[in-house]
């Protein structure tokens, strides 16, 4: 059985969706449209979600300034008999620009993002201009997983990798960050002084889960 399916759904509060969503501090408005095929028999699909946000939030701090506002959504989602894939996530506002893919199989789970904020101050106060973010992230049935990401930021480049050992073989994080920082004048704020100059930093670390 295929049911073919377009739905206009106009919310004026998301916070009643939180627990179907399971998220918890979902808020703000939105005007979707849904459209798509769904084999209820067997819960696969293949939908596209798109459409407009107003105040968007998710109750995170230093996410939710950025998704404020007026927004623009797009959710491109299968489920088929080899897991499910989102081929495209895409949200913009006027702080923020995100875009992602990910395939969830049972032998592995994938995604890849890439993220731009025109204030990162909005998101930490002691930082202050444009930041990008883009990385992949691998995740594996005994949830061992990985991650590798590039930030930017005025004068700074940081390429950070994380790997994270199955449960079974004690769950540690590896950490290798290296950082290219130009002026850390501005990051005197978290080391408690005035702080001048540029510095080139290698940090590499073990941490329990």
């Amino acid at each position: 059985v295929v049911v073919e399916t377009s739905i206009l759904l106009e919310a004026n509060t998301l916070d009643r969706f939180g627990a179907l969503t399971g998220l918890a501090g979902l808020n703000g408005a939105a005007d979707m449209i849904v459209i798509g095929t769904v084999r209820p028999l067997s819960g696969m699909f293949d939908l596209t979600v798109f459409g407009n946000t107003n105040d968007l939030a998710l109750g995170i701090a230093a996410l939710d300034p950025q998704i404020a506002g007026q927004g623009e959504l797009v959710i491109e989602a299968s489920r088929d008999t080899d897991g499910a894939r989102i081929s495209n996530l895409a949200l913009t506002t006027d702080e923020i620009t995100a875009t992602a893919t990910a395939d969830i199989t049972s032998t592995a789970s994938t995604a890849v993002f890439d993220i731009v904020l025109r204030e990162a101050g909005l998101s930490v106060p002691d930082l202050s201009g444009p930041l990008s973010l883009t990385g992949t992230a691998n995740v594996l049935p005994d949830m061992s997983a990985d991650l590798d990401t590039l930030l930017t930021l005025p004068g700074t480049m940081a390429q950070i990798t994380a790997t994270a050992a199955a449960a079974a073989q004690g769950g540690l994080i590896t950490l290798d960050v290296g950082a290219q920082i130009d002026d850390i004048a501005p990051y005197g704020i978290f080391a408690g002084r005035d702080i001048a100059g540029g510095a080139d930093l290698t940090i590499t670390g073990t941490v329990a889960r």
